[in-house]
């Protein structure tokens, strides 16, 4: 795999996590106390 591929496949996922993120607020909330 390259950089390139690497980056890309990155960025997909970043993508779907704040998609799913904003499905779920509530994980937002809980992920924000914990830290």
């Amino acid at each position: 795999m390259t950089e390139k591929e690497l980056f890309e496949k990155n960025q997909k996922l970043s993508t779907e996590f704040d998609l799913y993120l904003l499905d779920h607020p509530e994980l937002l909330d809980k992920s924000i106390t914990f830290w």
